[in-house]
């Protein structure tokens, strides 16, 4: 019976430490790591622990003895978490040479610093560009993610202009594909591929780019940096050109609203043609215009980088306007080389222009000061004529 009521005395005191203490006397302090490249290893996970500060925050600090150009690192709960800039991409920064580096995380807001002597702003410093992916038959060579792959070094075209250019590639609904500098993946770029010949933004670090050849296919790619900052990810750009091989020329309309701009070339813009090679496409507006101007481009073989401009008898943007909202259809002779709009609502651009609120006050401020002149210009003759008298 004594052990029995012992036993209960020590529960009891136990229950009562558990309520009485607070939840944080049994909390698990987490742990932090700094992973990445060059000074902090080769991205492990768990090998740089960071010690937690009074104040809450995480710091990590490293001696080096020589510079380095963008190293990359994030902060990781050594598993599944991985904290890096606002974007989640990997922090980049240049090291000056031997001194002290400092990262210090806040694990409440996420938010990480950089500090210590040897921390420099980083600078873009690179020599090649290579283009890696899932290559197969002509795509990348046949080189599948080789990064160091020599055979798809890009071609600089001019200052931070790269380009490179592969022929027949067979059709596949999955290509992929990134920009890797100076052979490693430290310094990489994706994106998504939205139109075929756009520049579209190029994403540090970024996923894999998806490009589709429906046919056998000539690709050309190219990278622009000529605009990259690297502090903030920004200003790289990418353009991919796929030529269907033995494409027929398409011809397209081109021009303000409500066309779709002077660089658009997709399905609907393209034109039409009929037995007689004239060739024709139809667009709407929901309100009248007050000037509509636009020109037919010709894509030999549908390549974005082999353009004809047609207009008007001496060159220029073919103009008009609509009276209201309505159907315009403009169509280009191949033979005459005529470019025409027609449509019941189709009208002059000057016309139209009277027609539209936001040109009214000028033409009744144009014709008010013609008016004016001639007034004063009688006042004058009449007041002569009185003086001769």
């Amino acid at each position: 019976m004594k052990s029995l009521r012992l036993l209960s005395v020590i529960l009891s005191i136990l229950l009562l430490t558990a309520i009485v203490l607070p939840a944080t006397a049994f909390a698990v302090t987490p742990k932090y790591y700094v992973a990445g490249d060059h000074i902090f290893g080769n991205w492990e996970a768990t090998k740089n622990e960071m010690t937690k500060g009074d104040d809450g925050k995480y710091t990590f600090s490293i001696t080096t003895t020589q510079a380095e150009s963008a190293v990359n690192f994030k902060v990781t709960n050594g598993s599944d978490e991985w904290y890096g800039d606002a974007s989640g991409n990997n922090i980049i920064f240049d090291v000056k040479g031997a001194g002290e580096i400092v990262i210090t995380f806040d694990p409440t807001t996420k938010a990480i610093s950089i500090s210590g002597s040897a921390y420099a702003e980083p600078v873009l410093s690179y020599s090649t560009v290579a283009v890696a992916g899932n290559g197969e038959g002509n795509f990348l060579n046949g080189e599948s993610w080789n990064e160091k792959s020599t055979a798809n070094m890009m071609t600089k075209v001019e200052d931070d202009v790269w380009e490179i250019e592969y022929k027949d590639v067979p059709a596949n609904n999955n290509w992929q594909f990134k920009f890797v500098l100076d052979s490693s993946w430290s310094v990489n770029f994706g994106g998504t591929f939205e139109e075929n010949g756009k520049e579209t933004n190029a994403v540090l670090n970024g996923n894999n780019i998806y490009i589709n050849t429906a046919s056998e296919s000539n690709i050309k790619i190219r990278l622009d940096l000529k605009d990259f900052v690297l502090s903030s990810g920004t200003g790289a750009m990418f353009t991919v050109t796929v030529t269907p091989k033995n494409a027929e020329d398409m011809y397209y309309v081109v021009g303000t609203e409500p066309l779709a701009g002077w660089d658009k070339f997709a399905e609907e813009n393209a034109m039409t043609a009929d037995n007689d090679g004239v060739y024709s496409a139809t667009f709407s507006s929901a309100d009248k215009v007050g000037r509509i101007e636009l020109k037919v481009v010709k894509l030999t073989g549908n390549d974005v980088t082999k353009k004809d401009w047609y207009g008007d008898a001496d060159g220029n943007n073919v103009a008009f306007g609509l009276s209201e909202a309505g159907r315009f259809t403009v169509t280009y002779n191949t033979q005459t080389g005529e470019v025409k709009v027609t449509g019941d609502k189709v009208i002059e651009p000057a016309a139209a222009a009277l027609q539209t609120g936001d040109n009214v006050v000028v033409y009744i401020g144009v014709s008010a000061l013609v008016i004016l002149t001639l007034a004063v210009g009688v006042a004058i003759i009449r007041k002569r004529h009185c003086i001769e008298l």
